[in-house]
């Protein structure tokens, strides 16, 4: 399935289209363990999830495909493996509104909206920045979103944009801030990180917005743990 801006992977078509579907089984499994009423929208959760693998690459998105049942398309060679997808959004392409179905699993009958919507941005640095101020797009978002990669070279480059203090504004505001792999490592004061070389080290230049080490796939990778 493709667009007019980019490659959709057939995983993913599957994974947001297919209501109910085995990750909203695992999920409510969790949400449920304390008891109570549950309200939450799978669908919801696995487009934004999908949307991370989708620009995933190596452990990271093996780790999302699992937890999203989409194993045989994240598989080499198979029509979701990361390695065959191209970038989803052109550098110069400056937004796009994504649009789901917001099905809602609800044990007591709550009201809910029809449909979901929200406006996606996209924040480039290479080979320069894609928007002319930063600081306006980020801080007018909602959640901002970090994916993987090295950890220290992204901090490092945000350092340079003043990105690092533009970060702590939205966190001090409010806004929601998450990621993946070194997009979690990056809000903490350290983790460990293979941004050196093979050999897993502990990166301590993170921005420290909280405190204490972030380890990423330790569930997956026994280097990682103690």
């Amino acid at each position: 399935m493709s667009n007019r801006h980019g490659f959709i992977p057939e995983g993913y078509e599957r994974m947001v289209r297919n209501e109910p579907d085995a990750f909203g089984t695992d999920l409510y499994q969790v949400l449920a363990e304390d008891g109570g009423d549950v309200v939450f929208s799978p669908s919801s959760v696995a487009g934004a999830l999908g949307m991370a693998w989708y620009g995933a690459r190596g452990q990271t998105a093996a780790e999302l495909a699992r937890a999203l049942h989409l194993e045989d398309s994240a598989a080499p060679g198979g029509p979701g493996d990361p390695r065959n997808i191209p970038d989803p959004v052109p550098a110069s392409y400056g937004s796009a509104v994504f649009r789901a179905p917001n099905t809602a699993w609800i044990q007591s009958g709550f009201p809910v909206q029809a449909e979901f919507t929200a406006r996606l941005s996209h924040l480039a640095l290479f080979p320069m920045p894609n928007v002319a101020d930063p600081e306006d797009l980020l801080l007018s978002q909602d959640v901002i979103f970090v994916g993987g990669g090295s950890v220290a070279n992204m901090v490092a480059v945000w350092r340079v944009h003043g990105l690092d203090q533009i970060l702590r504004k939205a966190w001090q505001a409010g806004i929601v801030l998450t990621g993946s792999s070194a997009g979690g490592i990056c809000w903490f004061e350290s983790g460990t990180t293979d941004s050196f070389g093979r050999e897993l080290r502990a990166f301590t230049d993170g921005l420290g917005l909280l405190a204490g080490s972030y380890c990423p796939h330790y569930d997956s990778e026994p280097g990682r743990r103690p």
